[in-house]
């Protein structure tokens, strides 16, 4: 889903995880992180804090860290059966 007003993006990754992304025009800057709660959000995967840059490269590096961080919470069964869905459409 997207908020036009706040200029974020909210989705449900693998079925699991509420993920939100967006830019902070105001400040230059990429938000992202997976919803814990109602106002909180994990922002560091595996050690690593996401990128507050919004160029390319940094918003393409954040997304496959979270994208990383999702694959390995979930049991290979679940994502053998998910990766074969997705890829018969």
């Amino acid at each position: 889903m997207v908020d036009v007003a706040r200029r974020t993006y909210w989705c449900t990754l693998y079925e699991s995880f509420r993920f939100t992304c967006g830019l902070d025009e105001s400040h230059g800057r990429f938000t992202g992180g997976i919803r814990l709660g109602p106002e909180e959000y994990l922002t560091t995967f595996l050690g690593r804090q996401l990128s507050l840059n919004d160029d390319r490269g940094s918003i393409v590096a954040n997304l496959e860290m979270v994208d990383e961080w999702c694959r390995l919470h979930l049991p290979d069964k679940f994502l053998e059966r998910y990766d074969a869905a997705i890829a018969t459409g």
